[in-house]
């Protein structure tokens, strides 16, 4: 019986979802940071970006823990290579952000007015393609109940090819 324990194991699909939610945190910090720079209020964005390394570090936690609970000889319903790729993925982005956060804390920056429509429609494009992308991920466990098969399948891939619409933009 604890073989078969073994085998089927706690899903990782919960704590997959919950990294993503981490890493939104992240993402979330970065509409006060550029509003920081803006003001030219170098305080506040050595303060936010020590919020999101905290938040960057959590998501790593995280992620570690799903690495160390995700047996080889656990039963999937996707490859486990493609799983651990999702959760790479995922971390990217935080890690990203953080690198984005520090990097300003750095040398005290000054927004070029110049650019600053252009640079805001491109943070929204992002945000944009961040939030399809969280939204597939809170649709992982309706996957899972449909065999990620049938309807439910056919919307996620069309959400997918979405985000890949908007990370081309």
């Amino acid at each position: 019986m604890l073989t078969l324990t073994k085998m089927f194991g706690r899903s990782p699909f919960a704590p997959l979802e919950l990294h993503m939610e981490k890493v939104g945190h992240c993402v979330d910090a970065i509409d006060p940071l550029f509003a920081a720079l803006q003001k030219g209020d170098q305080e506040e964005i050595e303060k936010i970006a020590k919020q999101i390394s905290k938040m960057e570090h959590e998501a790593d936690l995280l992620k570690n823990d799903i690495r160390n609970h995700l047996s080889a000889s656990l039963f999937l319903p996707i490859a486990r290579g493609d799983l651990l790729e999702i959760l790479e993925y995922q971390d990217h982005i935080a890690d990203v952000v953080e690198d984005i956060a520090i990097s300003m804390t750095l040398k005290k920056l000054t927004f070029p007015e110049k650019i600053r429509d252009k640079f805001y429609s491109f943070l929204q494009k992002n945000r944009d393609a961040f939030l399809a992308l969280r939204k597939i991920m809170s649709e992982m466990h309706e996957l899972l109940e449909t065999s990620f098969g049938g309807f439910e399948a056919k919307r996620v891939r069309d959400m997918v090819q979405e985000v890949a619409r908007l990370e081309h933009e």
